[in-house]
């Protein structure tokens, strides 16, 4: 493929990541209801996902429904005083519902053009989501958390390499601390744990990547060069990072007012960094060893069946957008996937022999070892069979003179009566085993090919004859 070709597709997707937010603004004129016509719905937007990004970096692991309302009132009341506060608490559920797309209750689905390997443009569709609403610990409030396009969105940093960029961000933050502009530091501590979320998803994405199928991926010549890089770049960002606490925490002690509010937030944020930075170090370092673990697991075991997939976004959601023409064509052209064809048990002689010839059980309370009916005379607490189905295996033996097969006698009987082949089968499998004087039964290798029967095709006859 064209580099040039290949650059334009990342930023085709880029844009088409935009879209939802591009909806948001451009829609606010239907509600007016929601007075949303005096505010910059973009603005609100970033608002959220910042708020959201930020707290993901601490032990919350996201933030909740509370802290985003608080975070939007405080927007608004900086431009439209006026709204009053049950007004902004709407605002902050339609902006919520939109950005985790609770009217499709799916993924959003964008589509864009892409260029081909031999050159050519065809349509493709981005599938993402950008805000989801998890129960993070069971009992718990549940907890609002920004998928990887949303970070990177709100970062701007999709062509940019994230490792180089938090080298760069913590560049800016030294310059900012040193020179005294502590809004700015706060404004680039923010930007910094966000960063640090981002690195911390691609490389456990990475490894899980690797965990799920061993043959996917280049152990070897490019995961271990990557991770090597990412311990040094992670230990040099833990150096970096203590290093601006230390400077954070040295200034906090001769600020006041403003400035130390705005240093104690950076220190925060800094904190949070280091925090996940001490949690993905160890996870880096032990990727060898759980790649090797999985590795030995997946070579001697048998292949499994893919996961399930997800009953409301993956089967009910696409179902629902069909039409009734087509939803009608999708269940006549995949109903055998559905429901497949179940084929008929085949008997199993040896198994017949072993069950079938057995007197039913009576309900006792010491079990007694069974005994072998004699199906010849038909003697017997209970008859195994009808008096038809005797009447016809009879009738079809008698009718065939001298050595005959096993599959002659079932023909003889007919495909429409399977009680009385059954009964055939059942009695050559018991003449097979030398129970019965006159009669000798051998095999001479030929195959018993029938629709409910399966085994060797027996040589019968008289003996003597």
């Amino acid at each position: 493929m064209n580099p040039a070709d290949s650059t334009l597709d990342r930023r085709a997707k880029s844009f088409a990541l935009l879209r939802p937010l591009y909806d948001l603004d451009a829609n606010k004129g239907h509600y007016s209801d929601l007075q949303v016509d005096r505010l910059d719905l973009f603005r609100i937007a970033s608002l959220v996902l910042e708020t959201i990004i930020t707290d993901m970096g601490g032990s919350r692991q996201g933030a909740s429904r509370h802290q985003i309302g608080v975070a939007v009132a405080g927007e608004i009341q900086k431009s439209s005083p006026e709204i009053p506060s049950a007004m902004r608490d709407r605002i902050t559920e339609f902006v919520l519902d939109h950005l985790t797309n609770e009217k499709a209750r799916d993924s959003f689905r964008i589509p864009y053009q892409r260029a081909t390997e031999d050159g050519k443009v065809e349509w493709a569709t981005a599938v993402f989501k950008l805000v989801e609403l998890r129960e993070i610990e069971a009992g718990a409030e549940p907890r609002y958390l920004a998928s990887v396009e949303a970070i990177n969105l709100f970062l701007q940093s999709l062509s940019i390499d994230i490792e180089a960029q938090q080298a760069a961000t913590e560049a800016v933050m030294k310059h900012f601390l040193k020179h005294g502009q502590l809004d700015r530091m706060v404004e680039e501590a923010r930007r910094a744990i966000a960063q640090t979320i981002q690195y911390q998803k691609t490389i456990e994405g990475a490894l899980r990547t690797a965990e799920q199928n061993v043959d996917n991926v280049d152990w070897v010549n490019i995961v271990i060069p990557k991770l090597k890089q990412a311990r040094l770049h992670i230990q040099e960002r833990l150096a970096t990072e203590n290093e601006l606490l230390n400077g954070v925490e040295a200034r906090q002690e001769e600020a006041q007012g403003a400035d130390l509010h705005r240093l104690a937030e950076g220190a925060e944020h800094l904190r949070r960094a280091i925090e996940k930075h001490n949690q993905l170090l160890p996870v880096v370092i032990a990727a060898d060893e759980r790649y090797l673990h999985e590795h030995s697991l997946q070579k001697f075991r048998k292949s499994s069946l893919a996961a399930y997939p997800n009953p409301s976004s993956d089967v009910l959601a696409p179902l629902l957008r069909m039409t009734i023409r087509d939803s009608d064509t999708h269940f006549k052209t995949d109903w055998h996937r559905m429901h497949p064809p179940a084929p008929p048990a085949i008997t199993d002689l040896k198994e017949a022999v072993g069950r079938l010839l057995q007197k039913r059980k009576a309900d006792e309370i010491v079990p007694t070892e069974p005994q072998m009916p004699d199906l010849e005379d038909g003697r017997g607490d209970e008859e195994a069979f009808s008096p038809e189905a005797e009447h016809a295996a009879n009738e079809a033996l008698a009718g065939l003179d001298g050595a005959l097969r096993l599959s002659e006698w079932l023909a003889a009987i007919g495909s429409e009566r399977p009680e009385a082949r059954q009964l055939a089968l059942l009695r050559a499998a018991h003449w097979f085993e030398g129970n019965e004087d006159g009669i000798e039964v051998n095999c001479d290798g030929e195959a018993l090919v029938e629709a409910d029967a399966y085994g060797d095709d027996l040589v019968i006859q008289r003996s003597g004859k």
